[in-house]
């Protein structure tokens, strides 16, 4: 799967990018929810996309909202530690931090094209 993830926090990001990476997967950065949303204006071709819920600017759910307007169904999962986070889009998940390379693997098995 291509996915796009978006983590203002370098450390953060660089790991996340290692383990999806470990799992076999393509794998686009952005450094923060601008960021994200243009490249995936300009690209129709991720398959999913995992956004950190606490980045300035842009939070995830901020993100979401924008990126329905022209990707109505690419999958998202919001990254967050806050378990008062909540969402209302069918296509769109919480990924609670802190998480494992098994949990994570467990959660993309979700979203992995049949056949």
């Amino acid at each position: 799967m291509k996915i796009l993830v978006a983590d203002d926090e370098a450390i953060v990001l660089k790991i996340v990018l290692r383990l999806l990476e470990f799992l076999k997967h393509e794998v686009v950065p952005a450094e923060n929810g601008e960021v994200a949303l243009a490249y995936l204006r300009d690209h129709q071709d991720v398959d999913l996309v995992i956004l950190d819920q606490n980045m300035p600017g842009l939070t995830g759910t901020d993100v979401l909202e924008r990126l329905r307007a022209f990707q109505p169904t690419v999958p998202v999962l919001i990254s967050t530690g806050d378990r008062a986070v909540e969402i209302s889009d069918a296509n769109a998940e919480l990924l609670e931090k802190p998480y494992r390379l098994d949990t994570l693997e467990a959660m993309l098995a979700k979203f992995e094209p049949i056949g």
